[in-house]
């Protein structure tokens, strides 16, 4: 049985190598399904995110994000709703936020042919995605609710107006507000403020901050630098695992509703922009290219042993940065390693087998290469013998 195969490597060495870069591939994959990230950065959460915050921002990424009724993304905004009559649009995230305390800043512009213009557009973080008449969203959302209601049904001039509303998914919305502009207490309206926004020529930030269950809303009109706290509210329990989203209506008026950009951080004090979920993915996913890299160079069986030395080296380091993690994040990560791990474990046994196979077979092929050479010579020994002997005899005749 040969263990030789083209090129100058053994079986067992190609066998090897081939499963090994298999494992790997299937390894990668599977680490590129989800990219959860939990950065203390800006732009560097991709799983809650789209557009840019930035003041020259670039094209709109939107993965992890879904368009709905009158959404249309264009280069650098989503549109929720065009300038017209009775429109409906909605931008979901699709991965649940995984963050206790965080902080997002978006970017918004309304904007219309008319003086007045309506009903206004809506960011959310909610523990369900439910469409409906308040603000495209259903009354009894569970989450918060931060509103910009741009039409003033009351004629008092409150409007446009930010509302920050929090609901445990039984209250009603109470649309009439006091002398003072205000809604009783115990409504879902923790607070809010004027904004006047509407058909200005930059667009206006709104900060949203939430750290040990206080709730803080700040923003910048019309994007002066100068930030204004609208609202801010102590013990607002918001549940993780729910999602962000921006919802745009129109009614018998209309404006355009754009959002140019969204981002976050996140504020636990634990969290490290390259020490994120998302960011020990893609540094394993890095590590594991490496060895992929160094595991196409060298084809030698003895490479082969420090190839998976190399990598059981890498999947070490790899559990101590998991160790860091938070147990809720690990998910589908941790088992993509242990699936890794174990596939290693059995190829290096497999190796191992075929390696001592190997071995034996050359082995017996050894001791009979040199029966062979004794054969050899005990065979021309022995015509030696008998040319040496018929000699001799030859000479005794004569």
């Amino acid at each position: 049985v040969s263990t030789q195969s083209t090129g100058g490597q053994t079986a067992p060495d190609a066998w090897m190598t081939f499963l090994l870069k298999l494992v790997l591939l299937v390894s990668l994959l599977s680490l590129f399904r989800t990219t959860w990230s939990s950065s203390s950065d800006y732009g560097q959460n991709p799983q809650h995110e789209f557009g840019s915050v930035s003041v020259n921002p670039g094209p709109p990424p939107i993965p992890y994000w879904t368009l709905e009724g009158a959404a249309v993304a264009f280069e650098e905004y989503v549109r929720l709703t065009p300038d017209r009559q009775s429109q409906n649009g909605a931008i979901w995230n699709t991965e649940p936020n995984h963050f206790g305390n965080w902080e997002i800043l978006f970017k918004v512009l309304i904007h219309g042919q008319g003086s007045l213009g309506a009903d206004g557009m809506g960011f959310w973080y909610v523990t369900q995605k439910q469409s409906g008449s308040f603000f495209g969203v259903t009354e009894l959302f569970q989450g918060l609710g931060v509103v910009i209601d741009t039409y003033d049904n009351e004629g008092k001039g409150y409007h446009p107006r930010l509302m920050v509303l929090v609901n445990d998914g039984t209250k009603h919305y109470e649309h009439q507000h006091d002398a003072q502009g205000q809604h009783q207490a115990g409504s879902v309206e923790l607070g809010g403020c004027s904004v006047l926004l509407r058909n200005l020529v930059r667009p206006t930030f709104v900060k949203v901050s939430y750290y040990n269950r206080e709730l803080t809303v700040e923003t910048d009109v019309g994007s002066t630098g100068k930030w204004t706290k609208c609202a801010s509210a102590v013990n607002v329990y918001l549940a993780t695992m729910g999602y962000f989203g921006f919802t745009g209506t129109t009614g018998q008026l209309a404006d355009n509703h754009d959002v140019y950009g969204f981002s976050i951080k996140n504020l636990d004090p634990n969290a490290h922009s390259l020490e994120s979920y998302g960011h020990k993915k893609t540094n394993t996913i890095e590590y594991l290219s490496r060895i992929n890299y160094e595991l196409s160079f060298g084809s030698e069986v003895q490479n082969v042993d420090f190839q998976i030395e190399h990598i059981q080296s890498t999947l070490r380091r790899i559990d101590g940065v998991l160790n860091r993690i938070p147990t809720q994040a690990q998910g589908d990560y941790q088992t993509v390693l242990n699936e890794v791990k174990s596939s290693l474990k059995q190829i290096s046994h497999t190796y191992k087998a075929a390696d001592n196979q190997s071995s034996s077979i050359l082995t017996i092929l050894w001791y009979l290469v040199l029966l062979l050479l004794v054969l050899a010579v005990v065979y021309f020994g022995f015509i030696i013998y008998r040319v040496f002997i018929k000699n001799r005899a030859s000479q005794h005749l004569y």
